[in-house]
């Protein structure tokens, strides 16, 4: 009999109902996963960039289409037109170059200037507008082969790699 008296004890307190509680515990549970889900997405980076869509037309000082071999004077200056595609914003391009003389890529800085060739860049590149990069020393007359690629940073992506000239 001593038993009956412990369990009047709780008899006599009220609890909530099975199903408030199961329904509190479903509730606490998609709160949590809600949460855990905007977390690592948001660890994961979302959406990717993508490379823009442009076609560069290459030409020499001489404003001719290259492609073929150029003279010691007078092919010192490359023009990049911009013949179609995305408008691009300058500060997401990297220029590069290199020469057989040179096989490692040198970037143009923010100032336009990288070994001997001076970059006249606008700030935005749309179709018809042109990046210049000019010989303004030796160092940045053409001395071999040289390969031209500009870089969209946001995306990783060459978006031009070209030879235009080949030394004679």
């Amino acid at each position: 009999m001593g038993n009956m008296k412990a369990n009047r004890k709780f008899k006599e307190e009220e609890a909530v109902s099975a199903v408030i509680g199961v329904i509190l515990m479903v509730a606490i549970t998609v709160a949590i996963a809600a949460t855990v889900y905007v977390y690592v997405s948001g660890i994961t980076g979302g959406t990717t960039k993508t490379a823009p869509a442009v076609t560069f037309r290459i030409t020499d000082a001489a404003d001719s289409a290259v492609g073929g071999t150029y003279a010691a004077a007078g092919d010192d200056v490359f023009n990049f037109e911009h013949a179609g595609g995305d408008k691009l914003t300058m500060k997401d391009l990297k220029i590069q170059y290199k020469s057989s003389a040179v096989t490692s890529w040198t970037t143009i800085d923010a100032t336009g200037v990288a070994n001997g060739l001076k970059a006249t860049i606008p700030t935005y590149l749309e179709v018809g507008d042109t990046i210049v990069l000019e010989a303004v020393t030796a160092a940045g007359t053409p001395s071999g082969d040289y390969t031209f690629r500009v870089i969209h940073t946001p995306s990783n992506s060459i978006i031009l790699s070209e030879t235009p000239y080949t030394a004679e």
